[in-house]
């Protein structure tokens, strides 16, 4: 017999996938022209009334307690069809898990109450971006027992239509995190970016000047909230990368199955088997090790924050090698829009910079697990 929450899950995945081929699918070549094309509203819409924005929250605030197994079933299924939703969802969930981390959840709890809208409910967040790489161009100054932010952050993703941003801003020694109304006095966004993959996904970046900002955590704690937020969200980048990966191994395969050159299906010949016997394994590891990742965080086992790490930066750049591999199995195919492989090309190489270029990634695994053996 199931557990309950194994039903959970498996509801869950369920409503998932019915959510992408049924919302998502249908408009995916219009919303990936975004910015140039239309948003996709009413998709959002129905992802708030699904509450796939709440799967991290505690169960306090109407969530399913914090653990990652939930927001992954999510992003997976959803990012078989279109990853720019799934990270959507990512970043709203880094920005909720960084308050949690803060020790913020009274202050979450008055921004995400029942009566709100789904744009009211997001919470930006710089996805895609490390605040130790480059100099934070926010700095916050104490105003009446407060803060007053002025700078540019950039590369807010979902600051154009959320409520709220969640901003790394300069303070006395160091850095830390502010709340800031996106649509409050000294506030302005840029037009949305344009970006090489992610197309719905939107970002801005975010002007400020002399705007009121709350502090979520104490002062310049910052890297210590982002370093913790960041082991446990980095497992779930890497399960967008997966579902990226999971799509473009399975249409690469129905492909080469059915098409014929040389008086025989492609896949007979040796080396484009080659290439998609190479996305298949690549994607099988993929999910092994986050399988095991997942669950070694949600037990608190010990290592799990390291070896999830570590097996989330290598999936990152595991999906532009299946995603290339893709377009090549495809041929000339590969680079048209029809066949979905070229998006997929272009998301991955997105993905791989969530949280910070991935030329800098094995730094930054140094300095948070510095003692090995």
């Amino acid at each position: 017999m199931k557990s309950s929450k194994d039903q959970e899950s498996i509801l869950l995945e369920k409503t998932a996938r019915e959510f992408a081929r049924k919302t998502l699918l249908p408009d995916i070549h219009e919303t990936d022209r975004f910015p140039y094309g239309p948003f996709f509203h009413d998709a959002l819409k129905i992802a708030f009334e699904s509450e796939f924005f709440h799967v991290t929250l505690p169960e306090a605030l109407n969530g399913m307690g914090r653990k990652l197994k939930p927001l992954c079933i999510l992003l997976q299924n959803i990012s078989e069809s279109d990853a720019s939703m799934g990270a959507i969802i990512l970043a709203n969930a880094a920005a909720q898990e960084l308050m949690l981390t803060a020790g913020a959840e009274n202050i979450l709890a008055e921004t995400i109450s029942p009566d709100r809208e789904a744009t009211d409910f997001l919470t930006a967040f710089p996805l895609f971006s490390h605040p130790e790489e480059k100099m934070l161009r926010v700095t916050a100054q104490p105003h009446n027992g407060s803060y007053h932010l002025t700078g540019t952050a950039e590369c807010m993703v979902l600051g154009s239509m959320a409520g709220r941003c969640l901003v790394p801003a300069k303070t006395s020694t160091g850095y830390s995190y502010f709340l800031v109304d996106s649509k409050a006095d000294g506030a302005a966004v840029s037009e949305p970016i344009k970006n090489l993959g992610l197309h719905a996904c939107p970002a801005v970046d975010l002007t400020l000047s002399n705007a009121d900002g709350i502090m979520i955590g104490r002062e310049d704690e910052g890297a210590l909230i982002f370093s913790k937020m960041q082991k446990k969200m980095m497992i779930a980048a890497a399960v967008v990368s997966l579902g990226i990966m999971r799509s473009s191994y399975k249409d690469a395969f129905q492909y080469a199955s059915k098409r014929q050159q040389g008086g025989r299906k492609i896949i007979e010949w040796s080396e484009l088997s080659a290439m998609v016997g190479q996305m298949g394994m690549k994607t099988r590891i993929a999910d092994m090790l986050l399988k095991t990742a997942i669950a070694d965080a949600d037990n608190g086992n010990p290592g799990w924050a390291e070896q999830g790490y570590a097996a989330a930066s290598q999936i990152l750049t595991d999906a532009c090698t299946v995603s290339t591999l893709g377009v090549q199995v495809f041929g000339g195919y590969g680079y048209m829009r029809d066949y979905l492989q070229e998006k997929r090309f272009r998301d991955s190489r997105h993905l791989q910079s969530v949280f910070g270029t991935p030329a800098r990634r094995p730094i930054y695994f140094l300095k948070q697990f510095n003692k090995m053996n």
